[in-house]
């Protein structure tokens, strides 16, 4: 599979259609957070961070430490991994193989965001790589992002339009896009969340033919803008140099229309923005 996948961004990257990407930081470090020792977090924990400094290095914004309490349940907190004034984004990492997953609650809370936030545009930013089993692994943190450094094959941008797309299409197991996990016994210890998971094919083919997939979709690529690009060739985060790799990103061509309608309510209406009964492709 990484073999394949190596293949496809070769094949991409020769196409000669990627532009340098300018970033709005070259050299991205970790805040710093008094009384909390980065260097004893989970190494998965850790890879969440890499990705997090790699996507602001990229778009910009803010890390964020601060939390958003939208009703009087403490479990309504949401933390998004980037914000700025016009700007509120989340980073993903998986890798070569495995799906992408997007956990229900996390999507309902970036939901609430969008909602409460109409100015602000919502995407997501997933990377992926051929870092295996990060939970196993016994190394420092620092030769983690090292290694992540050098393994991260490719990236798309996603607007929070076409991540809802993919989200709702749970009707049914097995398509060809997506498929919904739902969390077994709540008495399990450390139960997987429900969540809809973008499969590894459907990542490859955004990657390597986002307007032939997002057609596939059935949405219209018109209402999107499609840009390749690679990352900048002198790089750095937390100390580690990472190397060049491709990106597409993919944003709404009219992202204030779409957001002032979501906000409206018309994207939770019998008439959904772009999975009405009648042009379900799942």
């Amino acid at each position: 599979m990484v073999r394949r996948v190596k293949s496809i961004v070769e094949s991409v990257i020769s196409s000669g259609r990627f532009k340098p990407l300018t970033p709005s930081y070259s050299n991205v470090a970790r805040p710093q957070l008094e009384m909390f020792d980065f260097s004893n977090q989970a190494s998965h924990v850790s890879m969440g961070d890499f990705y997090e400094m790699v996507t602001r290095g990229f778009y910009g914004g803010e890390l964020s430490n601060w939390r958003i309490l939208y009703d009087e349940d403490e479990s309504h907190l949401i933390k998004p991994d980037l914000v700025s004034k016009l700007m509120v984004g989340e980073s993903k990492s998986c890798c070569s193989g495995h799906t992408c997953n997007l956990i229900d609650d996390q999507i309902e809370r970036y939901k609430q965001i969008q909602n409460m936030d109409n100015h602000a545009e919502t995407y997501f930013a997933l990377y992926r790589h051929n870092f295996k089993d990060i939970k196993s692994w016994k190394g420092d943190e620092k030769e983690l992002f090292k290694q992540l450094g050098q393994k991260t094959l490719f990236s798309i941008r996603l607007p929070f339009s076409l991540i809802l797309h993919l989200h709702r299409g749970l009707n049914g197991e097995g398509h060809e896009f997506v498929y919904h996990y739902k969390s077994k016994s709540p008495e399990e210890e450390k139960p997987y969340p429900d969540c809809t998971c973008i499969r590894s094919s459907t990542i490859n083919r955004i990657f390597e033919k986002p307007v032939e997939t997002i057609e596939a979709m059935r949405l219209n690529p018109e209402d999107y803008k499609i840009k390749r690009f690679l990352s900048p060739d002198s790089f750095i985060i937390e100390g580690a140099s990472v190397k060049q790799f491709p990106v597409v990103y993919i944003a709404d061509k009219a992202p204030r229309r779409w957001i002032k309608d979501f906000v409206r309510g018309n994207y939770d209406s019998k008439e959904d923005l772009f999975l009405s009964l009648e042009n379900n492709p799942f």
